[in-house]
């Protein structure tokens, strides 16, 4: 696939190295993810990995059309083997 500088819109192609993640699933409301933050960050030290860049959020419910105690967000952090 060929690469693309960003256009006046700031949207193009860039490759990314694929890497791992530790993953896990938040039920609730956005103000409530630290808890989820809470218990992943040990469970990534307690399986011998470490994080190896910041975390990302991948919000799959829509806030507009779901109640707050049903909103679901991937939360996961790059992590390498310690």
């Amino acid at each position: 696939m060929a690469l693309s500088e960003p256009d006046e819109r700031g949207v193009g192609i860039k490759r990314v190295e694929p890497y791992e993640v530790a993953s896990t699933m938040h039920k609730g409301a956005y103000d409530e993810v630290g808890e989820t933050y809470g218990a992943l960050v040990p469970w990534i030290m307690e399986n011998g990995y470490e994080i190896a860049g910041p975390s990302e959020e991948v919000y799959l419910s829509d806030p507009q059309n779901t109640p707050p105690e049903e909103i679901l967000t991937e939360v996961s952090f790059p992590v390498r083997k310690s």
